[in-house]
Order: structure tokens, then sequence, then C-alpha cells
């Protein structure tokens, strides 16, 4: 019935199509169409953060095929107008390539309607036609807000070169246009590049100097992922009280924000803090708190490295079955996602929680997709144990 009424929907469509090209009103309306959706998203962005962020990122998923046919669009008319409009579009999804597990399709969006958008001539010395800055956007200019964007893309893809090479060009636009929100979050990306070079005083300089400017614009949203980036930044280096004090205000602020999501990542950056310290009870109550927060937004992605962090924890405290448990959800969700880069690690820990007297061998062989597999061979194959299966990997309960 799905099918037949997609087919259904896809003729009629088809059918409009023809009449709009024969009364010579196809590219007006597809330009109205266009701006309908810039303004749709446009007006759901801001509350994603807040309690309602849930419903309105299911009403963006509901209507992404409306918006890949603006978007489109906006890639292929002439007018610098309408490139500028689809670059605004794509900008206000920001949120829904994020927690819905889309980066790969958002950076493919963003990084082509930027081209475009340049390609037509937009102006690069104005913030171009966003009438009011969103929540939580990473600039006041629309081409930095895009480059920005285009960071946090591949920091969730574990692109690292082109994350660097972005975020120079990021600063050094914002720095140039006098954007400083967009250069704040601009440092906090390259403290980012940094953190992954194993630099970490330059990492917490570079996030402090973030801070500064955060504190100085008042701006709510810089000011949290700022303080949080820091307390992360001096929780590596050993510096723990410094750590405390930066996440504990950084959670304050998300929450005085009603930013369920910041709210959420800030706890989980606390529950590391306490598995350093090695109070592994406190650890899991603060990522276990999370949990929930992360299940309303709908986030598959920190939810699965959250319940990683969870495995870990059980690990420490000498408890295999549930670290078992919880390296088992993750990596079947992993799988589930195709998040190839991620199920390393929960094997990791699958081999890590099982009891020793099973005998495990890791297969450190990638095939050409990158997957990581083990063999594991029981020792006493008449035991009675009960087994559970999570895709190719079995457990012992």
């Amino acid at each position: 019935m799905a099918s037949r009424a997609s087919g259904c929907w896809r003729t009629i469509r088809e059918y409009g199509l023809e009449q709009l090209r024969a009364a010579g009103e196809e590219i007006t309306v597809r330009r109205r169409h266009l701006d309908w959706s810039a303004d749709l998203a446009e007006r759901c962005r801001p509350g994603i953060f807040g309690h309602d962020g849930p419903l309105l990122l299911d009403r963006l998923v509901a209507e992404l095929d409306n918006f890949r046919s603006a978007m489109t669009w906006g890639l292929t008319d002439a007018t610098s107008v309408n490139a500028r409009t689809g670059l605004r579009l794509v900008l206000a999804l920001q949120l829904l390539w994020y927690f819905r597990d889309r980066l790969a399709e958002g950076q493919r969006w963003l990084e082509q309607t930027l081209a475009v958008d340049r390609d037509r001539g937009a102006p690069t010395d104005s913030p171009g036609p966003l009438s009011a800055r969103p929540v939580g956007a990473h600039g006041t200019h629309l081409d930095v807000i895009a480059l920005n964007s285009i960071v946090d893309l591949h920091f969730g893809q574990g692109l690292g070169s082109e994350a660097t090479i972005a975020s120079a060009e990021a600063l050094v636009l914002a720095r140039s246009v006098g954007d400083r929100v967009g250069e704040g979050h601009a440092l906090i990306h390259l403290g980012g590049v940094a953190r992954m070079r194993g630099d970490l005083e330059r990492t917490a300089a570079l996030h402090e100097e973030a801070v500064s400017i955060a504190r100085s614009l008042d701006d709510d949203f810089l000011t949290w992922r700022s303080l949080h980036q820091v307390g992360m930044t001096r929780t590596m280096l050993g510096d723990h009280d410094r750590a405390q004090a930066y996440l504990e205000e950084s959670l304050a602020v998300a929450r005085s924000m009603g930013h369920v999501w910041g709210t959420a990542n800030t706890l989980r950056t606390l529950g590391r803090l306490a598995l350093r310290e090695g109070r592994l009870d406190r650890a899991a109550a603060l990522i276990g708190e999370s949990l929930p927060l992360l299940a309303r937004m709908g986030d598959p992605r920190t939810t699965r490295e959250s319940l990683w962090q969870l495995g870990l924890i059980a690990l420490a405290a000498q408890d295999p079955r549930q670290a078992s448990i919880r390296f088992a959800e993750s990596l079947t969700r992993s799988r589930e996602a195709s998040a190839r880069r991620e199920i390393p690690r929960c094997l990791d820990g699958l081999v890590a929680g099982l009891p020793c007297r099973w005998i495990l061998q890791e297969t450190v062989q990638r095939a050409q997709h990158g997957f990581l597999g083990i063999r594991r061979h029981a020792r006493d194959a008449s035991s009675n144990d009960h087994w559970r299966g999570t895709g190719r990997c079995w457990i012992r309960l």
C-alpha cells in the first residue's frame, strides 16, 4: 500500500509540474517553495534546543523530501538571491543533520550550496539576509556560520584534516568581517584540531580565549559551548578541580537556556571526569542521567557513545556482565546505523568484558568497508551458560 500511494503522489506531482511549465509558472512556484522551506526550517531551529526539540526535529524530518527538492532547485536556479536562500535552508537544517545521524548528507548539501553561493557572486562582506541570528548559530555572518557548521560535520565524521582547513578559513573570515560570535566558535574548532594532534595546552588556550569572547558578548550558547570544551580539555590534562568548575558552570548555563542536548552532553563530560577520579557510581549516575535526555532529542550517535561509556565504567567496577550488556547494545546500534568507525571500540569492550575462561582472538583484519570482527572459541562447548546474539558477536550473560 505504501509503495502504491507513493507512486500515486509521484504521478500527481509530475502532472502538476507539467502544468506549471505549460503555464510558464514553474520558476515562480519553485522560488516560493524554496522561500517557504527556508522560513519553516529557520522558525523551527531555535526551539530544537528546548523541550519541544524532538517534535520540531520530527517535523523537519517529515518535510525532508520537500527540503531536498528546494535545495536542489537552489543549486540550479541562476539567481544569487536563491543560491543564498538555499544556503540559509541548509544551515537551518544543521541540527537535523547532527541529531538524526545524517552528517554526510548535511556535509554534501552544505559544501555544494556554499560553493554555488560563492560562484553566483553573493556578498562576503555583509551578514546576508538573516533577519536575526538564530539560537545556536555559529556566527552572525552567513558565510562564517557555513564554514563553522561544515567543521562540526567534519568532526562528527572524524575528518580531521578537512576540519583543520575549514576552521582556519572560518577564523580568518570571522575576524575580517568583525563576526565575534563566529570567531569564538572558530577558536573552539581550532582547539578541537589541536586536541586531535595531542597539543592539549594549546587546546586549552584557544578554548579559554573563546570563553573570554563569549563572556564579553553575553552569548549563552557560545558560553555553554566554550565552557564545556575547556572543561573537557582540563579533564584530559588532569586539572580536575578547574575542569569541575568549568563543567558545573557550563551545566548551569545549559539548564538556564532549556538546552536539553547541551545539558545531556555536559552531564556526560562530568561523568568522564568522575570516571578519571575513580568515582564510578557518580560517573554511572551522570552518564545514565544523560540517556533519557538524548532519547528525547532523538540523538542516536551520542546515545551509542554514552552506552559505550557506561560499558567502560562497568569494566572499571569489575562488573563484566553489565559491561558486556552495554557494549553489546552500543555495538548493535552502531551496526544498525552502519557507523563503522564505532564498531572496533565496541568489540574491544566485549573482548575485555568476557570472562577469561573463554578464549577470544580479535581479528584485526579490516575489510574494504572498515569492519573489525572477532573470532571466539569456547573451551567448554557443553556449558549450560546462556548466550545472547548481537549481530556477529555473542556475549555471555
